[in-house]
């Protein structure tokens, strides 16, 4: 039996809903910039097509609409920039007194009515609803955080830190901040993300920490993640042992590859997995899986036996990519 596909996709020409929708803000986009004529006729076209469910056509025409303003010998449109209005009344004297006004403030949820991990696409059927938590893991997780929000500021001690830093420490911490004014509870923990010992110095890891206090942040504790390489490792030959991952020697092309082929195969909603969407070694045992991953461990080559291929590629313990699969997890060397 077939099985239903969820509104909002498309089968002819593998193209969804949202596909179409990113297209045709490309097309808008240029046609902004160059207003030809023609453009506008392929977009109002794409609309609808799109109206009629056939977001296939309506992505090539957007497409095509893309690549006419793209090339258009129409002059560009220049952007005139209009005078913001100055505030009147109780906002003027808010300026005046506080400084910018703002409005606009960060909505955090209960922890407690977090069934909803994040929402739902428009048109998803609630059956492809992976987002949602059982009250089981729900409560799982309330026990582990306590119920309180806990951030982590993660960066690499390889330099000094910048302007993006202190965007994202003035998120993170903020976060946990405005978690402990609702009474949520909430805090941060600075990690350090040294895992690339060649390029960090303990100068960058004191000068974050001197960085992070004078923005008056406090962290709840500082950990490394160096720290848990044993129990990521440990973790690692657990699923190893479980038949749940695996020593993948493809290339970087050829992971893209198979991924591309497995995204298409989610969007066709096929029953089985295509051949090109797997790796060679998947079905490697797992005795000869923990050999390999043992001389990973230790910095020894291990040269892979391909099926259809003569090359031989020596994997190491590295910074490895790590590719998610059906089965479970790649370990690629």
């Amino acid at each position: 039996s077939e099985t239903a596909a969820p509104a909002g996709t498309a089968e002819a020409g593998g193209v969804t809903k949202s596909g179409a929708k990113n297209a045709k803000g490309d097309a808008q986009k240029y046609y902004k910039k160059k207003s030809d004529p023609e453009g506008l006729k392929k977009i109002e076209e794409g609309d609808e097509a799109f109206k009629a469910g056939d977001f296939a056509k309506a992505k090539a025409l957007y497409d095509q609409a893309t690549e006419i303003c793209k090339s258009s010998t129409v002059e560009p449109t220049k952007k005139v920039k209009e005078p913001v209005p100055e505030p009147t009344g109780e906002a003027a004297a808010k300026k005046t007194s506080d400084g910018p006004v703002s409005s606009t403030k960060l909505l955090l949820s209960n922890p407690k009515e977090n069934i909803q991990s994040k929402p739902m696409r428009d048109g998803v059927a609630e059956e492809y609803n992976y987002a949602k938590n059982t009250p089981e893991l729900l409560q799982a997780h309330l026990n582990a955080t306590g119920g309180k929000y806990i951030t982590r500021f993660p960066p690499e001690p390889n330099g000094y830190l910048h302007i993006g830093h202190a965007k994202a420490m003035n998120f993170n911490f903020g976060q946990a901040r405005l978690a402990q004014e609702l009474g949520f509870g909430g805090e941060t923990i600075m990690r350090f993300d040294d895992t690339n010992p060649e390029a960090e110095k303990q100068e960058y890891i004191d000068s974050i920490l001197a960085s992070v206090a004078f923005l008056g942040n406090k962290p709840v504790k500082t950990t490394y993640s160096s720290d848990y390489f044993q129990e990521l490792y440990d973790l690692a030959v657990q699923l190893i042992k479980s038949g749940h991952a695996y020593v993948c020697h493809q290339t970087k092309e050829q992971v893209k590859a198979s991924r591309d082929a497995l995204r298409q195969a989610h969007i066709s909603h096929l029953e089985t997995i295509p051949p090109e969407a797997m790796s060679p070694w998947r079905d490697t045992s797992v005795e000869e899986n923990l050999a390999k991953f043992e001389k990973m461990r230790t910095g020894q080559a291990c040269p892979p036996r391909p099926p259809h291929s003569r090359k031989s590629v020596d994997c190491y313990m590295t910074r490895g990519l790590g590719c998610s699969t059906t089965r479970g997890r790649r370990f690629c060397g």
